[in-house]
């Protein structure tokens, strides 16, 4: 008997969501040699991410800002490296360590502390694994690797103790 045809291959209403689960299962399989892919990988994640063992990639949603940028603090002393603008979002890869301390640098006509801060913004990284407490500085963290396969000792091997209170 004919089967009537699905919303989905007509265009319908779960076409999108299908196919955005396609793209990201396809950006999990091709991963690079960076952080362990992730189990849903997000369309528009912020923060750092490891492509490789010495490149990061970082990801900004700022709307209204302007000329956006990523403050690297190195053993050079400190660079700027100039993102690039994907609608809402900024991007940029650059070479980068684990430890190595890094900020977002932005102009904006939005800003509404101009009088105090004037027209350059130093920020913290919102998706920043770990931040200085006392500046806008944000500590880059090692790429995450996956935890060795774990085997359970024999029944000969444990070492049992019990504790009476």
């Amino acid at each position: 008997s004919p089967r009537p045809p699905a919303a989905e291959s007509a265009g319908g209403e779960g076409s999108g969501a299908r196919a955005a689960m396609a793209d990201a299962a396809a950006a999990v399989v091709g991963a690079a040699e960076g952080d362990v892919p992730p189990r849903w990988q997000l369309a528009n994640a912020c923060g750092p991410r490891w492509t490789s063992d010495s490149t990061c990639a970082f990801r900004v949603w700022a709307p209204h800002g302007e000329a956006v940028a990523v403050q690297v603090q190195d053993g050079d002393g400190e660079r700027e490296v100039p993102m690039t603008r994907q609608g809402d979002f900024w991007e940029v890869e650059t070479n980068a360590t684990p430890g190595m301390r890094y900020r977002i640098a932005m102009g904006s006509s939005w800003n509404d502390c101009f009088q105090q801060e004037g027209a350059r913004l130093f920020r913290r990284d919102p998706c920043a694994r770990e931040a200085d407490f006392e500046s806008t500085w944000c500590i880059l963290h090692p790429p995450v690797r996956p935890m060795p396969a774990f085997h359970a000792p024999k029944f000969n091997e444990l070492v049992i103790y019990e504790l009476h209170l």
